[in-house]
């Protein structure tokens, strides 16, 4: 457990009942959404942080076997 709380006073600040909290935090949620990770972060003193980064596509074409080449930016 984050910053020395319990399950129930995590669950009590988040709204997330203990059993979904646990699964949450042993990994046994495979797909949580961002406002149950969001209220977790807050609920524990943290700050959720989300970024992205720049992919080279590299997929085949469909049904030509050449790859896709990425958008170019403007």
């Amino acid at each position: 457990m984050l910053a020395g709380l319990t399950l129930a006073e995590v669950s009590r600040r988040c709204g997330i009942d203990q059993p979904a909290l646990s699964r949450l935090e042993t990994g046994h949620n495979k797909n949580p959404t961002l406002d149950t990770l969001w209220r977790y972060a807050a609920s524990v003193g943290r700050c959720l942080v989300l970024t992205t980064e720049a992919i080279r596509h590299t997929r085949p074409a469909q049904g030509k076997g050449k790859r896709v080449r990425a958008a170019r930016e403007t």
